[in-house]
């Protein structure tokens, strides 16, 4: 009996083995097919999330899969490498790409905000307004949204940036590093501004800028993808426009998705969930806002001053006309 139980084991796990090696052997066929998309841990990414746990893509018709990158900037760069086909990002690392002539289209905004980035100090620390931030040491992710929203509030509290000494630090050490005082204060996103909040306690202090800056969170494809997989961007689009209208209708099952992708508690989603906002659009707003931080990044000289650009240009309108045809509301 028991040399009858180890050979059913055996064999049983020889299956499995072999049905592996089959799934491997069929696994580049199946993902030549998909649309790899970069994603980073924000609540903006919601209307993904929800279409991927939906099944909303496969209803579609089109295999999507969503890959974490850690930041929109990283997610752009993995794009322009090769590695994705599509990215999820904010206007700023957006705007940096189409100065630097990359060939990017925005297919969509997905979802914008005016709280997604925080700048939080410690109480202890005696910083109680955003020009007390001079010669102090501040972490942010450079070239992305909470650097912009940073600078932009230093220089409306007539605060020069460059007295600052930045510090470049991914979201987790951030947190990690204002812990335990080698920052002095962090601008960061949602749900890590959330994280360190609740961290910190009664310690915690949001500094509030004088101007709220609404950022948008963008749907970007390689250029070359619109002539080879166009029928197949439209789809995406579409199962995106379904996910967006359960946001809409259904707020709780939508809430429960952002959860269980953010690892997050109901307290922050309820927290959080007017803060942000969810379509799919293409405005004047986004063309106006990217044109105005290429500006700032060229004064700073985080790219050169000749990278004078059309946003226009990177702007593909014809795919979200065909998929919700309101939300278009471009100047050309």
């Amino acid at each position: 009996m028991s040399i009858d139980s180890g050979w059913l084991a055996m064999r049983g796990k020889l299956e499995r083995l072999v049905l592996a090696l089959l799934t491997c052997l069929a696994g580049p066929a199946q993902a030549a097919d998909e649309l790899l998309v970069g994603v980073s841990r924000t609540n903006m990414v919601l209307p993904l999330y929800l279409a991927e746990d939906q099944g909303l893509f496969r209803q579609a018709g089109v295999a999507v899969r969503l890959i974490d990158c850690g930041s929109g900037k990283r997610c752009l760069q993995e794009m322009a490498e090769g590695r994705l086909h599509l990215a999820l990002a904010a206007d700023v690392p957006l705007a940096l790409a189409m100065a630097q002539r990359q060939p990017v289209a925005v297919l969509a905004s997905v979802a914008w905000s005016t709280r997604d980035n925080l700048l939080i100090v410690r109480r202890s620390s005696g910083i109680r307004e955003v020009r007390d931030l001079a010669g102090k040491r501040v972490g942010v992710v450079t070239g992305t949204g909470a650097h912009y929203q940073l600078e932009s509030a230093l220089l409306l509290g007539s605060t020069d940036p460059r007295r600052l000494t930045l510090v470049d630090l991914p979201p987790p050490a951030l947190v990690q590093a204002l812990d335990s005082g080698r920052l002095q204060a962090v601008s960061l996103w949602q749900p890590w501004a959330h994280q360190l909040l609740r961290h910190l306690g009664a310690d915690a202090l949001v500094l509030q800028p004088l101007q709220p800056l609404l950022s948008h969170y963008n749907l970007v494809s390689r250029s070359a993808l619109l002539a080879t997989r166009r029928a197949d961007l439209e789809r995406l689009l579409r199962a995106l426009a379904a996910a967006v209208d359960v946001i809409r209708d259904h707020p709780p099952q939508a809430q429960d998705v952002l959860m269980r992708r953010l690892e997050v508690d109901a307290d922050y989603v309820q927290a959080t969930w007017q803060d942000f906002g969810y379509g799919l659009t293409l405005n004047q707003q986004l063309v106006t806002t990217l044109e105005g931080q290429r500006r700032w990044a060229v004064r700073e000289r985080y790219v050169s001053a000749d990278s004078e650009v059309n946003m226009l240009d990177h702007i593909e309108s014809s795919l979200l006309q065909r998929v919700r045809p309101q939300g278009v509301t471009l100047l050309r």
